[in-house]
């Protein structure tokens, strides 16, 4: 038994008409999304750059998390090899990874200036991957 003329199911699915409903949807889903950052856009704020810093050697650096605190001082965890120098200024401040990767800690002020750099590690690779800081200055980090 088929279903009556006009229903939903009343015809196959075929290729071609597949094809069309894809395209259909793909339209729907922009007129979507369009329509989504029309209605935000007044809430959206365009950020001013402020500053960009580099550092590092000549080996592999990972920069792989940052954070900032009250005051504005950016917190950076990460893994380096070799030596590298964590001051972004014109200066040097070198650390050299004891193993083949070692984690570093980085804290520069809200001009970029670097206030200390730590590294630490054991005999085999470790890896800064996530760093927070609370109210009172203390900084946490994860890794392996």
């Amino acid at each position: 038994m088929h279903p009556p003329e006009g229903s939903l199911f009343s015809r196959p699915f075929t290729a071609k008409r597949i094809k069309k409903h894809t395209k259909n949807m793909g339209k729907l889903y922009r007129s979507l999304i369009l329509i989504i950052l029309l209605m935000a856009a007044p809430l959206l704020h365009a950020q001013n750059f402020e500053w960009v810093a580099n550092y590092g050697g000549s080996l592999n650096d990972y920069g792989h998390s940052i954070c900032v605190d009250a005051a504005g001082n950016v917190y950076t965890v990460g893994y380096f090899a070799g030596t590298s120098d964590f001051d972004p200024d014109t200066g040097t401040y070198n650390l050299t990874a004891v193993a083949n990767l070692d984690v570093f800690i980085q804290k520069l002020d809200a001009s970029s200036k670097l206030l200390w750099a730590r590294s630490f590690g054991g005999s085999s690779s470790d890896f800064g991957l996530d760093i927070c800081v609370d109210q009172r200055g203390n900084v946490y980090t994860t890794g392996y």
